[in-house]
């Protein structure tokens, strides 16, 4: 039960950021007040399943190298990620016939709902994630823990 409530607070919490920086960064650059998702609600889990991925991912040491080990789990969740954001773009797109997102004007996009340039920042993310978010979370994550 511990491990199942441990999953769905990182969901959900990552669900709501993920909506509340989409929901600033398109507001500010479209200057009016956007809900980036295609939900009713304040969460977007497009950013709940990355944020799910990125912690397993950043909990696991491949070469007790930690250099090698930044370097390899930018490179896997630069995939990872932008699969989830592929499936999600896929799945709203054809299922629901919303198009989220475009990168179709940017190099190299696949069906405007991919590109290396947010592949790319996707694995900065990854990187901030484990400097910011890796060191604070396990002291949230404790108080779920039962006695």
């Amino acid at each position: 039960m511990e491990l199942i409530l441990k999953i769905l607070f990182i969901f959900m919490l990552f669900s709501i950021v993920g909506w509340i920086i989409e929901f600033l960064f398109r507001s500010i650059k479209k200057k009016r007040l956007i809900n980036p998702g295609f939900m009713v609600g304040i969460t977007l889990p497009i950013y709940g399943f990355g944020g799910l991925i990125l912690y397993v991912l950043w909990s696991i040491n491949i070469t007790n190298i930690l250099w090698l080990d930044i370097i390899l789990i930018t490179i896997i969740s630069m995939i990872l990620l932008s699969a989830i954001e592929y499936i999600g773009g896929y799945i709203a797109l054809n299922y629901y016939n919303n198009r989220l997102w475009d990168y179709s004007n940017y190099k190299y996009n696949y069906k405007g709902l991919i590109c290396p340039m947010f592949s790319m920042i996707w694995g900065v993310f990854s990187i901030a994630f484990y400097f910011l978010i890796v060191p604070w979370l396990p002291s949230v994550l404790v108080v779920l823990e039962s006695d």
